[in-house]
């Protein structure tokens, strides 16, 4: 695997105590190379020993994401994976290392590699994909930020169901879609939508949904819990901790695809209740 030599550098503003199934190292042996990273770490280690009194943990999302998406998408020999929004995520390389054949989408670079990899940086919306071209499709935390001015992307009207219409367009039929997006009490930021039930049969229009689990964080921030779609439908953006719900969601494409109705997606617009410039 090569690992660019920035991306060993910002590997260091990780959290030492949490676990990482990838460990960065230098390409290059040198012996002056590694006293350097080896200093470098343990500077950065620090301010977590000294103020380690004054922090707590504050558990994200991925930790019920992560293990939804694995449960779902059982890969074999050969299945073609498409994973959108990629770059902060070692799911290709699951997958890639069990024997699919994934490719990944990002507007950021990805730093990993695999034989069995392919990375498409750019717009996905402009992608060059030929129609039913993946068994799976996995979308983690990324279509509530689609066509929104974050991560240097276009701003589009609708960017998600456009995403959406995309990955039906690319699955072959009865193709999944894992999909996990924030949920609770809906809203648009300049960089991401929370989904209330409404919202989600908007955005999965087209699709059979097959599972449906909803996981709200604990007051604490420090771990989730599986709850009814009501009790995270109460769920908070809160600017500093975060998402506090998640949706779940395994998706199928139907064997022919559904019409949609004129004026329907009109009728059921995406709920606001707010909005933060």
């Amino acid at each position: 695997m090569n690992v660019s030599q920035r991306s060993v550098f910002q590997s260091f503003k990780f959290d030492p105590r949490l676990k990482q199934p990838i460990a960065l190292r230098p390409t290059q042996a040198g012996v002056f190379l590694r006293i350097l990273l080896a200093g470098i770490k343990a500077v950065s280690m620090l301010p977590t020993q000294v103020f380690m009194n004054r922090l707590k943990v504050d558990c994200n999302e991925r930790i019920v994401e992560i293990p939804f998406v694995l449960q779902c998408i059982v890969p074999t020999q050969g299945m073609k994976i498409l994973d959108f929004g990629c770059v902060e995520s070692v799911i290709p390389l699951y997958f890639a290392t069990l024997g699919a054949q994934v490719v990944g989408s990002d507007l950021r670079d990805y730093e990993f590699e695999h034989p069995n990899l392919v990375f498409k940086k750019g717009d996905f919306l402009e992608n060059d994909f030929p129609d039913a071209a993946f068994d799976a499709v996995v979308a983690v935390s990324a279509v509530e930020h689609s066509g929104l001015d974050v991560y240097g992307s276009k701003v589009y009207e609708r960017g998600d169901e456009r995403v959406l219409e995309e990955f039906r367009r690319v699955l072959k039929p009865k193709g999944l879609l894992a999909l996990t997006v924030a949920f609770g009490i809906p809203l648009v930021t300049r960089d991401l939508r929370i989904y209330d039930s409404n919202g989600l049969d908007q955005l999965t229009w087209g699709f059979t949904i097959r599972k449906r689990e909803f996981f709200r964080k604990s007051e604490t921030g420090s771990y989730w819990f599986r709850c009814r779609e009501e009790v995270a439908g109460g769920a908070r953006f809160d600017p500093i901790t975060g998402v506090h719900g998640v949706a779940l969601l395994l998706c199928e494409k139907p064997d022919q695809a559904r019409a949609i109705p004129e004026g329907k997606r009109d009728a059921v617009s995406f709920p606001l209740t707010e909005e933060i410039a």
